[in-house]
């Protein structure tokens, strides 16, 4: 615009010049109009610019509104993101966390593995004292009956010594008249008096040390028949024989009055029928059996039949059948695991009626009951299976009740009477009874409360009525709870008392059956228990009868 205007007036700075041409006036007009159009065409294009810079403004308006919202977008993602890596970081965090548990739960894994090979050295190491114990029992009881042997040759001695004194006092009651003349031989007689007092003397020593000496035996016998004890508890065994050298006798028990079998429907008496009849119901239900047993070590449902034994495909225990055709599920190893001892002791008891009355409803039905500890019955029944830890001529399969060798549902009954204070784990054993008890079946349970200790061959809990509920908690519906006849206070006052008698030495034993039973009620008990009735209980009556016992333990 500048330039056109110096060019203006330059134009008409130029028209006084008295020698312009008109031609040239001419062309620069022309040029002017030429100019002017020119601006116009610009001040068009300009507004065009305009135009075009408006909607460039609105453009950029749109673009920084949209920026704007990317700006805010991309704040939105940015905090997104954060709270994303948050979280990943809180789940790496987690995991850390847990590989660092896992590696924690396999050192403890580890650490349980030693231990428990640990233990099974200690266990072998147990077995090995406890063996030694008994060979060190042995050679004492070697040595008291050796002792003993020497107590009876100086009391007999000593019963000659005094045939002697009492021959020479006779002699010298003879040979009073002739005092004098034998005065020098009565002298010489009375040194020899002297000295056979003096020599009886000694031997009252000597018997004294020997009865102190037998005092120190019988307390090694307590403390040997206590390791042995502890080596019983960690799972090491013995012969009958050994404990009752260490006992002195095998503890007995009277069972209550037997209600008699033949009201069993179906029974077939042992002592009178037919081997052939009796071989017959056997074998159909070792048949039943072989159907419904399982593995008593792992659970496994199939057990393979070899050379006319049994063997688990699962875990390869074996099991035998006894030469009277006894399923033998007592494997070694179980036997260890459940202290199954072997015992001369023969549990037997009957069935009430209310034991009766169940049995001959499933056989009505035509199922089959289960009695888990039958003893040795009189008699055996086609739908009874009597399962026990020793063989009796009645015995159909021997078992632990801890692990029972039989697949779930397969009874429709079971009694269990007098059985659970004998085995070492009674809750495990009434869960066992129930998972074999079919739906709808039902178990009579009889235990006892206060009764002495007993053994068949152990005896571990008595129970209250709160401790037998307790046992079966949660299994099942209760029916009935109930003393039977055979389990009355009369009963187990009369059984105490004899067991206490019979502790007795015989002449306080006889003291104690004229004692009366209001004089204990109303005299002074710590009295009595000081007097000889209390304080000549022998040991294994202390223990049959104790209403408690204490015990120290040391931690290793």
């Amino acid at each position: 615009m500048s330039s056109l205007k110096s060019l203006i007036k330059s134009v008409y700075g130029l028209l006084p010049m008295r020698f312009m041409r008109r031609s040239s006036f001419n062309r620069l007009m022309e040029e002017r109009n030429e100019l002017i159009e020119s601006k116009a065409r610009l001040g068009a294009d300009l507004g065009h610019v305009n135009e075009a810079l408006d909607g460039m403004t609105a453009e950029r308006d749109r673009f920084a509104e949209v920026a704007a919202q990317g700006e805010t977008r991309i704040g939105d993602l940015a905090t997104e993101i954060a709270d994303k890596t948050r979280l990943l970081d809180d789940w790496s965090a987690q995991i850390t966390e847990r590989e660092a548990r896992i590696a924690t739960l396999a050192e403890g894994i580890a650490t349980l593995e030693s231990q428990r090979d640990d233990l099974l050295g200690e266990r072998d190491a147990l077995k090995e004292q406890a063996e030694a114990l008994v060979r060190e029992s042995a050679d004492l009881r070697d040595r008291m009956g050796a002792l003993e042997t020497r107590v009876d040759d100086y009391a007999a001695h000593n019963h000659a010594l005094q045939a002697d004194r009492d021959a020479i006092a006779a002699h010298n009651h003879a040979l009073q008249a002739d005092r004098d003349a034998i005065s020098d031989h009565n002298q010489a007689l009375l040194k020899d008096r002297d000295a056979i007092a003096d020599h009886n003397r000694s031997l009252l020593e000597e018997r004294d040390k020997i009865r102190a000496h037998n005092a120190q035996l019988v307390e090694q016998f307590d403390y040997f028949e206590s390791q042995l004890d502890i080596a019983r508890g960690a799972g090491l065994h013995f012969q009958k024989a050994i404990a009752a050298a260490n006992t002195g006798h095998p503890v007995e028990m009277t069972p209550p009055r037997e209600t008699p079998d033949v009201s069993v429907t179906g029974a077939l008496d042992l002592a009178g029928a037919s081997k052939t009849a009796i071989g017959k119901l056997k074998s159909a239900k070792r048949t039943w059996l072989k159907k419904h047993i399982q593995c008593p070590a792992c659970g496994g449902p199939s057990l393979a039949a070899k050379q006319g034994d049994f063997a688990c495909p699962d875990c390869g225990e074996a099991f035998s059948v006894t030469g009277e055709g006894t399923f033998n599920f007592i494997s070694p190893a179980l036997g260890i695991e459940h202290a199954i001892d072997p015992t001369e002791n023969v549990s037997a008891h009957g069935y009430d009626g209310a034991a009766i009355a169940l049995l001959n409803e499933v056989a009505a039905a035509g199922g089959m009951a289960l009695d888990c500890g039958a003893g040795s019955k009189s008699f055996i029944a086609p739908h009874l299976i009597n399962a026990e830890i020793v063989d009796y001529p009645s015995t159909d399969i021997l078992a632990v009740g801890q692990t029972l060798p039989f697949k779930d549902n397969s009874f429709d009954a079971i009694v269990s009477i007098a059985v659970l204070e004998h085995v070492t784990d009674p809750f495990a054993c009434a869960k066992e009874l129930y998972r074999v008890t079919k739906p709808g079946g039902k178990l009579l349970v009889s235990v006892p409360f206060l009764q002495p200790e007993h053994g068949y061959p152990h005896h571990y809990f008595n129970m209250t009525r709160e401790g037998l509920r307790r046992l079966f908690r949660d299994m099942g519906q209760l029916e009935n709870h109930w003393v039977p006849l055979t389990q009355h206070p009369l009963l187990a006052l009369a059984w105490f008392l004899a067991v206490y008698r019979v502790n007795l030495p015989p002449e306080t034993g006889k003291a104690f059956s004229d004692v009366r039973i209001g004089d204990i009620i109303d005299g002074d008990a710590y009295e009595m228990v000081l007097s000889d009735i209390g304080a000549h209980l022998g040991r294994d009556g202390r223990w049959q009868l104790a209403s408690g016992h204490s015990m120290i333990l040391k931690k290793e």
